[in-house]
C-alpha cells in the first residue's frame, strides 16, 4: 500500500492511498470532504451504484456526516492520535537510520510488535512506524497549501447514494 499524506495542524490535508485494487484521494479543509475513488473503492466502501453515479468524480460530504473512513486520513490530530500514540510503557534503544538520519527505536510495551523510529538529534520527529507494515514520515514542517476541488468535477455525495 502506497500513502501520501500532506497535513496541516487546524486545516485539514490531502492524501493518496493505493494498493493493488484501490484508488482513493482525499482531501479535507475544515469539516468539509472531499473522495475521489476508483470503482473498486465505491463500491467496498458504499455500492456499485455509487461508484456507477461517482464515477472519477469527486465526492463532496462532511465530516460530520460520515465516519472516520473518509476524513481520519486528513485529521491531523486523529492521524497523530493514531498512529503516533502508545498504550502501554515504552522502552527505547539505538534505532537504525531512517533516510540517513540516526533514530532511537521507542517500542510500545504494550504491544512489543509497534516500533516508532524518532529522529536522534534536534526536534523528536518520529520518521517511522512499524506495525503490520512500515509507514516512513517526513516533510515535517514543509509548508502545504489544500485546494479543494471545485465545479462540475465536484458531486454531492448524499445525492449519489
Amino acid at each position: 500500500m502506497d500513502l501520501d499524506l500532506h497535513l496541516v495542524r487546524g486545516q485539514g490535508g490531502s492524501a493518496s492511498l493505493h494498493d493493488a485494487t484501490i484508488t482513493v484521494d482525499f482531501v479535507r479543509l475544515g469539516t468539509d470532504i472531499w473522495v475521489r475513488g476508483n470503482a473498486a473503492f465505491w463500491t467496498q466502501t458504499a455500492s456499485r451504484a455509487v461508484a456507477t453515479r461517482v464515477g472519477h468524480l469527486w465526492a463532496h460530504t462532511t465530516a460530520a456526516a460520515e465516519s472516520p473512513v473518509f476524513g481520519g486520513f486528513t485529521d491531523y490530530s486523529s492521524f497523530l492520535d493514531n498512529v503516533l500514540s502508545t498504550t502501554g510503557s515504552v522502552s527505547t534503544a539505538p534505532g537504525p537510520a531512517v533516510g540517513g538520519v540516526a533514530t532511537i527505536a521507542v517500542r510500545d510495551g504494550s504491544d512489543p510488535a509497534r516500533f516508532m523510529y524518532v529522529q536522534a538529534d534536534g526536534a523528536p520527529l518520529v520518521l517511522r512506524v512499524v506495525h503490520e507494515g512500515t509507514l516512513d514520515l517526513s516533510g515535517w514542517d514543509v509548508p502545504v497549501t489544500i485546494t479543494p476541488p471545485t465545479g462540475a468535477d465536484v458531486v454531492e455525495l448524499d445525492t449519489a447514494r
